[in-house]
């Protein structure tokens, strides 16, 4: 089983509670939601065609992208609005993928992250 969060996400009770149930428990946790998102990414897709990317501070264009990422095997990243966090930036650049692909309008995501622009 793998928890997607720090301990303030899903307590360590939550943890230890499943542990004691018989499972095998791993986290996947980053300082803030962006790193979280970047380690899920790097975890899962060392390398990537596609990537998809949705702003980190809605939840509107990530959870529908999401879905769509995760039915073609895609990872996605979570950016602010008019950058991309260091943590996306390194793991994208890992990645190095053919397709990038956006999700949100331009109050979600600028073009300074379509240029790639870090934080």
């Amino acid at each position: 089983m793998v928890i997607i969060g720090s301990a303030v996400a899903i307590s360590d009770g939550i943890e230890a509670g499943l542990v004691t149930a018989g499972f095998t428990v791993s986290r996947i946790a980053g300082t803030d939601r962006f790193q979280t998102a970047a380690r899920i990414a790097s975890a899962h897709f060392p390398a990537a065609e596609r990537s998809y990317i949705a702003t980190g501070l809605n939840f509107a264009d990530a959870l529908s992208g999401g879905a769509a990422a995760g039915a073609l095997g895609a990872p996605l990243l979570t950016v602010m609005p008019g950058c991309v966090p260091s943590s996306a930036h390194a793991t994208l650049r890992a990645q190095d993928p053919d397709d990038l692909i956006l999700l949100g309008g331009l109050n979600a995501i600028s073009p300074t992250v379509a240029g790639f622009y870090r934080c």
